[in-house]
């Protein structure tokens, strides 16, 4: 009867939110081993991807793939798009092609693609 007992709970010890790495500890620690912070960044946002289908309830982080917007707009040119009620798909597929975080203009630009 304790073997049974065991397996039980083995799913809820390898559960995201039981074992979850807040991402900006994760970030921090790895400045702190000497890391370039370009560097730290990219590792933190590949180790994202890990809780993004189930978000992080302890942080208050939603669920991110996929993710509801109410609205998005932009301007494209002399033309202003805008988008209502939108379901994005496929960001845990994302590939990373820059990150760059400029801490006197306290910026962090990311430069990504998602899959089609």
């Amino acid at each position: 009867m304790a073997r049974g007992n065991i397996f039980f709970f083995i799913p809820f010890l390898l559960s995201p939110s039981l074992c979850f790495q807040d991402p900006g500890k994760d970030l921090m620690a790895c400045v702190d081993r000497g890391e370039l912070l370009n560097v730290c960044s990219e590792q933190t946002l590949d180790n994202v991807r890990n809780i993004m289908e189930p978000g992080l309830p302890e942080l208050q982080l939603p669920p991110l793939d996929p993710i509801h917007l109410e609205q998005i707009g932009f301007k494209f040119y002399n033309m202003t798009v805008e988008f209502i009620d939108v379901d994005l798909f496929g960001f845990k597929e994302f590939s990373l092609k820059s990150s760059k975080i400029d801490k006197k203009k306290r910026t962090w630009d990311i430069e990504l693609s998602l899959p089609k």
